[in-house]
């Protein structure tokens, strides 16, 4: 009895539950990946309740008088939607934790004091210190205490020449190379570790949007799922590509010349 019903209304079951129908499809995706595809059935003539609510036994009866009176054909159309997140701003890496950002933040500002301190320390001795040490010592100390690295690991000083250093954490994994939460810092590079919160807020947004997009479909499956929708001829033509829409008819070609 269903199928039936839809096949009276120009909507013909195929495999794997898909419907096809008498003129076509049209398919619109939001922001969100709510996919709504509107399928296009048979034609209805008719007027009245009984019309928009898609009951199409008036229609068939009065069909013949309705076209003598010169009114247009209206169209059966199914609507259904689904979530399709390939259209979302899905990022392609894996974000960090909010805890392993978090701890890289704080080695981040570990970094910066270290660094600031050692530009005091040379601004008193007119020389950049040997070891890290050397910034606790003395009768003024620019460091009251070195701090471990968040993941419980010494903070390496490289002096490069009398004027150039570097200041590093090994990261997670407390070994020099790496990736993600592994990944070095460096006080000559620190500026790249904005990237792992912009990342993360990427994901953050992306799962916002989808979780948003999924519970926007299931509202809207409950309220298109249980019906059958008719519209007019001048909607239906706005909606509906015709042949002419996609068919451009090929130019003569000039004849050539002998």
């Amino acid at each position: 009895l269903a199928m039936q019903s839809l096949v009276s209304r120009g909507f013909f079951p195929g495999p794997k539950n898909k419907i096809y129908s008498n003129e076509g499809d049209l398919v619109a995706t939001t922001d969100q990946g709510v996919e709504y595809t509107l399928r296009f059935g048979e034609v209805l003539w008719g007027s009245g309740k009984s019309l928009t609510a898609g009951n199409d036994s008036e229609g068939k009866k009065d069909a013949e008088s309705e076209k003598k009176d010169g009114q247009k054909p209206n169209r059966f159309l199914m609507v259904s939607v689904r979530f399709d997140d390939s259209v979302l701003d899905k990022p392609s890496q894996p974000a960090l934790s909010e805890e392993q950002i978090s701890a890289r933040k704080k080695a981040r500002r570990s970094i910066e004091n270290i660094v600031g301190a050692i530009a005091d320390y040379k601004s008193a001795n007119s020389k950049l210190p040997e070891k890290l040490i050397d910034l606790t010592e003395g009768k003024n100390p620019v460091l009251k205490e070195l701090d471990k690295d968040p993941w419980g690991a010494d903070f390496v000083y490289r002096k490069i020449d009398e004027e150039k250093f570097e200041i590093l954490a090994f990261g997670e994994d407390k070994k020099e190379g790496g990736e993600g939460a592994a990944a070095d810092l460096n006080s000559e590079k620190l500026n790249d570790e904005d990237q792992y919160q912009e990342l993360f807020d990427k994901w953050a947004t992306y799962k916002r949007v989808a979780k948003e997009g999924q519970e926007e479909v299931k509202k809207l499956k409950e309220r298109f799922g249980p019906w059958y929708y008719v519209i007019d001829a001048e909607s239906f033509d706005k909606m509906h590509l015709a042949r002419k829409d996609l068919v451009k008819a090929k130019e003569e070609e000039a004849p050539k010349d002998k």
